[in-house]
């Protein structure tokens, strides 16, 4: 992992999202160990605000399947 890494990243909600590791693994290195100010899941979490589990780091919400 880089250097600079997400302070929310070992409890962040969206991990359990994924199933595929290479899929979890895309976001991991565009968000969590980059630049991680930009994930919209972090902006919220900074600001006090309930961060919905399927909320993507780019601000899309993903539609989950049941």
């Amino acid at each position: 992992m880089g250097d600079r890494q997400c302070p929310h990243m070992k409890s962040c909600a969206m991990y359990s999202v994924f199933t595929l590791a290479g899929t979890l693994r895309v976001w991991q290195d565009n968000y969590c160990t980059q630049s991680y100010e930009r994930c919209e899941r972090y902006v919220r979490a900074q600001r006090g605000e309930v961060v919905p589990k399927q909320l993507m780091p780019n601000g899309k919400l993903l539609q989950l399947v049941k």
